[in-house]
């Protein structure tokens, strides 16, 4: 089962307390007079606890990301940023109900396994299966802004009529509502086997842009 925001909350100005703890036993600023194993522990510590409290492919995630490259003295102040918006993002209310928990939950591993499809080589399936994600949260958006599932004939609507109604209902302006159109144009190309229409990094980029619209607009 996927935490509640109080436990990441905690678990998060743990992180926080321990860098102040090696801040105040450090005379410079970036910490780089600490011995290198304790450097290596708050890095680890600070990253492990942006994985387990932000989706993947988020703003912080990719951040963290950024910085795996950079020394510990660079690394662990730059880390700690992070870990402080991530925690100030949840105390407002990101993620603000138990059942988008268990959404962003379910969709964190689905979206895990298209990055190992990625990293294999195998671009094909893993833009069907962002698809298919994408898909799955216009029609939990639509249900939470109580939208008609069912047009005037009595036929369920397909998901680019949701998106136009969620438009409609001020779920989200018309530019991101372009960005959905294009982003399921990417599924479809995929999925009826036109795969000279988007590349891997074409995917990447679905998959960052998607998982950044499911954080940014949550159901």
């Amino acid at each position: 089962m996927p935490m509640d925001p109080e436990v990441m909350i905690l678990q998060l100005d743990q992180i926080l307390d321990d860098f102040a703890g090696a801040r105040a036993a450090a005379r410079f600023e970036d910490l780089s007079d600490l011995p290198v194993q304790s450097l290596q522990r708050l890095a680890v510590r600070q990253r492990a606890s942006i994985d387990r409290c932000s989706f993947p492919g988020s703003s912080y995630s990719a951040e963290a990301r950024a910085l795996d490259a950079q020394p510990l003295h660079v690394k662990v102040p730059g880390l700690i940023g992070i870990v402080q918006a991530l925690r100030d993002d949840l105390s407002s209310g990101w993620l603000s109900s138990a059942e988008e928990l268990v959404h962003a939950d379910l969709f964190s591993e689905i979206f895990e396994q298209a990055r190992e499809l990625l990293d294999k080589g195998y671009e094909d399936p893993a833009a069907v299966v962002i698809g298919t994600v994408l898909e799955s949260q216009i029609k939990l958006l639509a249900v939470k802004y109580s939208i008609d599932p069912y047009d005037s004939n009595g036929r369920p609507k397909n998901v680019d009529r949701l998106r136009a109604d969620l438009v409609k209902d001020g779920a989200f302006n018309k530019i991101v509502g372009a960005q959905i159109t294009s982003w399921l144009a990417i599924r479809n190309a995929a999925a009826h086997g036109d795969f000279g229409e988007y590349d891997d990094q074409l995917v990447r980029d679905l998959l960052r842009d998607v998982a950044q619209f499911l954080a940014s607009y949550p159901a």
